[in-house]
């Protein structure tokens, strides 16, 4: 969704846009769909249809938060990423 406010523009959106998920940093991403991915999508889908307590789309910012992950995850993802920058 675009959202414009007083002349301010913010995109957000129901789930990750792509350019947060694919992210380097991005620590949800782990090259395929897990059952931590499963329990995240189906929890997040349920605060979207609750009626008393509605979700709200968020911002490109809002989701590079929510999508940091593990520190441990994102450590392992940078370190594979250099080494096989150097190997190559």
């Amino acid at each position: 969704y675009l959202i414009i406010d007083k002349g301010e523009r913010a995109v957000k959106s129901w789930w990750p846009l792509v350019i947060s998920y694919e992210k380097e940093d991005c620590g949800e991403n782990y090259g395929c769909w897990t059952f931590r991915n499963e329990l995240w999508y189906r929890k997040c889908l349920a605060a979207i249809e609750d009626l008393n307590a509605p979700a709200q789309p968020l911002s490109l910012t809002e989701w590079n938060k929510c999508q940091c992950g593990q520190t441990a995850v994102r450590r392992f993802r940078k370190s594979i990423h250099s080494r096989s920058e150097k190997f190559i």
